[in-house]
């Protein structure tokens, strides 16, 4: 008899859960579409409104998915940055990750949950950044190994700049992201090591 209720709320349980996550595809999905006609119609128009304006655009859709994950444990929030995106690569994938519109998560972010923790991913690349494809921003590709790390420093230092100027202030920055094999455009250790070490000399390097 016991192991009949415990089967039962077991599938009950099952269930629920099923459910939820099928809920939570069909949000995402209705989010992604949502997100897409913002970038289309241009999202760098979000970067200049007041609160009250910038609340009344948010997505509904985008307001609800995040205040489950809030109300469910999740405080803390990783936005990455691209140096120059296209809005979508070859593969119809979204990669509009510009300035402009990561100020407009972060924004929506911060608007939300004042207390969250906010991590800004600086990808140093055009596109996505990971282990086996570690490119260079196209703007950056004829630069010297001096160049490029003057280019590194002042590129990171004027977006953190637009940030602060914008009422952002990360309480981590990732520097780079998957670079254990590669570093915009780099793929010595070595020279990515010095390469670090010469932009932020206090900067924790595992």
């Amino acid at each position: 008899m016991l192991t009949r209720v415990l089967i039962k709320r077991l599938i009950s349980i099952t269930a629920a859960i099923v459910l939820l996550m099928l809920l939570l595809f069909i949000v995402c999905i209705q989010i992604h579409s949502t997100i897409e006609v913002k970038v289309k119609n241009s999202v760098a128009e979000t970067t200049n409104t007041s609160n009250e304006e910038y609340k009344e655009e948010k997505s509904d859709l985008m307001d609800l998915l995040l205040m489950y994950l809030w109300n469910n444990g999740m405080n803390c929030f990783r936005v990455r940055l691209f140096v120059n995106p296209e809005v979508f690569d070859d593969q119809g994938i979204f990669t509009g990750n510009n300035l402009s519109y990561t100020l407009y998560l972060l924004r929506d972010v911060k608007f939300m949950f004042p207390n969250a923790t906010l991590i800004v991913d600086l990808h140093y690349s055009d596109t996505w950044a990971d282990p086996s494809y570690q490119s260079k921003p196209r703007e950056w590709r004829n630069l010297s190994y001096n160049e490029l790390v003057s280019k590194i420093y002042w590129y990171s230092r004027s977006v953190m700049e637009k940030l602060v100027e914008h009422g952002i202030v990360p309480d981590l920055v990732q520097v780079g992201n998957e670079i254990t094999w590669g570093f915009s455009g780099l793929m010595e250790k070595s020279a990515i090591y010095q390469m670090l070490k010469s932009n932020g000399p206090s900067l924790q390097i595992n």
